[in-house]
Order: C-alpha cells, then structure tokens, then sequence
C-alpha cells in the first residue's frame, strides 16, 4: 500500500493529469452535444440498410449513452496516463531511485498498476458524475424522466467503469514493455485510434475471404472488447470482454517486468 500510495503521489503531484484533464473538457462537451442529436422518437425502430436490418437504440441505451457520454476520449487519456506512469520514470531519471528505494521491480510495476486503476476510476467517477447532472436535466425536460430506474443504464454505467481501469491497466503494461515516452505514446495513440480502423479493414478483407463467421474476432482485440464490455455486442458477455481487457494489460506487464528485471534502467 505504502507503493500504491507513492504512485498516486507521483500522479497528482506532476503537471500530466490535470492537463489531460483540461483538454478531456471541450472533448466532454463534445461528446454531451453529439449525444443530444440522438432522437428519443426513434427509439426502437428497424430499418433496412445494404440488406441487414439495423435496430435503432431504444429509450434505455440513449440514456446510457448520455451517461457514459466522453468514453471515447476518456479511455484514451487513462490509457495514456498508465502510459506515462512507467515511461515518465525512465524520461526523467526517476526510475533509478525507485528502484533502490524498492528493489523489488516486480512490487512497483505492481503497484503501477494498482494505482493506474484506482485513477482510472476516479475518471470514470468524476465524469459519470458531470454526465447524470446534465442528462438528468436534459433528459427530464426532453423525456419527462432520467431513466435512472431502469437497471440496465446503472448497468452500462457500472460497465463503463470497469472498462475505465482495465484501459489503464492496459496503459501501463504498455509503458513497462516500451521504455521510450515518445515512443510508447505514438504506440499507444496508434493503437487506439488507427487499429480499429486497421482491423475493420482487415476484418472486411477476411469476411470475402473465410464467410462472415470471423466477425466475432474484432469483439478480441481492444476496442472491440470495450464495446463489448459496455454491452455493445450480442456475440461476446460482458465478463469474458472484461478478461481480455485484463489479458492485454497482464500479457504487456508481465512481458515488460520481465524485461525490466534483466535489462539496465539507466
């Protein structure tokens, strides 16, 4: 505990949370604003597009999506965040210390991640928490009600935190496998932006090729198991989405412990 707790110092005592945290406010508000457009008239409609019949989200996943609103950008920055947590150390010189303070290596990358969790969470929280003020006041007039008692949106959001920690988790595994700041930056960005797009592509390819039955693949790779887990696929539930979250941040941390344990961190 007494790491975890030096790791959340480190967080909240450096300049890269709380500028993340200012830009994440315009991307917020972008996201509320999108999330108005959705129109509560069609909720539940079918149509028909390209041969495949596409169920318009009904009253309950509306809400959800106003109370989860910024998941997008939010998972990339905790994402990030874990990132930084380990490449910081090694860009500064700050590792050293750590080190000999505990040497350890395996404690603090776990503590890293311990931490990262916990920050992620805090994200989630705050921002689930902007999220009900304005969608309980925008829903209610727009509505007439919050939607709040229905289950399945305190389900989506509860769902939408694990998702939070699990992407830092993943962040710092990340970081611990790639020393360099810039380097697992532009990895991590890469990741999370470009791969969705690199694996539809990839998955459209492989549907011509091997029949539509590789589709479920794109519920295994990062983005997918999000979605997953935030209840947006019929094909994978949402724990086993949480485990391979979980597996892509355990694989990278323990690869990178690994490598950390035998290799010079000066």
């Amino acid at each position: 505990m007494n790491l975890v707790r030096s790791e959340l110092v480190k967080i909240r005592t450096t300049n890269v949370w709380w500028i993340l945290a200012v830009v994440a406010v315009p991307l917020w508000g972008a996201a509320i604003w999108s999330a108005w457009a959705l129109d509560p008239a069609n909720a539940g409609e079918t149509t028909e597009l390209f041969g495949e019949t596409i169920v318009a989200p009904d009253v309950a996943e509306i809400a959800a999506t106003f109370y989860t609103a910024g998941q997008y950008i939010g998972l990339f920055f905790v994402f990030l965040l874990g990132v930084l947590l380990m490449t910081n150390e090694v860009q500064h010189s700050t590792a050293t210390p750590t080190f000999l303070a505990t040497p350890k290596r395996g404690s603090v990358v776990a503590a890293k991640l311990a931490a990262a969790a916990i920050v992620g969470l805090m994200w989630w929280a705050v921002g689930t928490v902007l999220n009900i003020v304005v969608g309980v006041a925008f829903l209610s007039e727009r509505w007439g009600g919050s939607q709040l008692d229905d289950a399945s949106v305190w389900g989506g959001i509860a769902l939408n935190g694990v998702a939070f920690a699990l992407w830092a988790v993943f962040g710092v595994g990340l970081g611990v496998l790639i020393r360099s700041q810039i380097g697992a930056s532009l990895v991590a960005a890469s990741l999370y932006f470009l791969g969705p797009l690199a694996a539809t592509a990839g998955l459209i390819m492989l549907v011509q090729v091997a029949g539509e039955g590789v589709k479920d693949v794109m519920d295994y790779l990062p983005y997918g198991a999000t979605n997953a887990v935030t209840g947006g696929s019929d094909s994978m539930p949402y724990w086993l989405a949480a485990l391979v979250l979980l597996g892509y941040g355990a694989v990278t941390a323990l690869a990178g412990t690994a490598l950390v344990r035998r290799r010079d961190i000066a």
